[in-house]
């Protein structure tokens, strides 16, 4: 038998992050997409790719990519965006399904991949349950200020260019709200991890 993967995605300042970790700490082994992108945006073949469609200053001064620099130009509108994911998608779905195959085979353990941008990538199929995390819109940009120094209107510019909440919840085979404090939001986790473990 081979591992469960459960997915967790949801919007920005949701809590994805937290929940995914809680995930973990209850035994899982935790795959964040993010971690994965910045591998292959590191990638010689994909760094030569992003360079020629966003130019040569979003490079830092020992010639990789400065994170910061290429997302403001990708999310600067749709097109910029498409263009960023249209190159790196395929290459981060292909190094996820290459780990998390080898995951499941070495370890009957749950594997569970943080993805904010699950549907996007088209990566859902990866996992045999999938988590939304979900928070009211002014906590969420709450949370975002505090922790990464975006205003509200960073957060809803790039909150626009993905996947709805409504598709999110329609998708997703389990919604978790997480509008109260830790506690309430490691109850929640522990009781899902019951569920979706006792059901591989």
């Amino acid at each position: 038998m081979t591992a469960i993967v459960i997915a967790v995605t949801g919007a920005v300042g949701a809590g994805k992050s937290t929940f995914s970790k809680m995930l973990a700490e209850l035994g899982g082994r935790l795959v964040s997409a993010d971690v994965i992108a910045a591998e292959v945006l590191k990638k010689p073949e994909v760094k030569q790719l992003v360079v020629e469609a966003f130019g040569e200053g979003i490079l830092n001064s020992e010639g990789a990519i400065d994170h910061n620099s290429l997302g403001s130009l990708a999310f600067g509108d749709a097109e910029s965006l498409r263009k960023l994911t249209d190159i790196v998608f395929p290459f981060i779905g292909k190094e996820l399904t290459v780990l998390i195959n080898r995951m499941c085979e070495e370890s009957e353990t749950p594997v569970i991949l943080e993805a904010p941008t699950l549907f996007e990538a088209r990566c859902e199929s990866l996992a045999k349950h999938v988590i939304t995390v979900e928070a009211p819109p002014e906590l969420c940009t709450e949370r975002v200020e505090a922790e990464r120094n975006w205003d509200a209107g960073e957060v809803a510019r790039r909150e626009g260019y993905l996947v709805g909440e409504e598709i999110r919840r329609r998708r997703a085979g389990h919604v978790i709200e997480n509008k109260e404090d830790l506690k309430t939001l490691r109850q929640a986790a522990e009781e899902i991890w019951r569920r979706l473990t006792a059901s591989k």
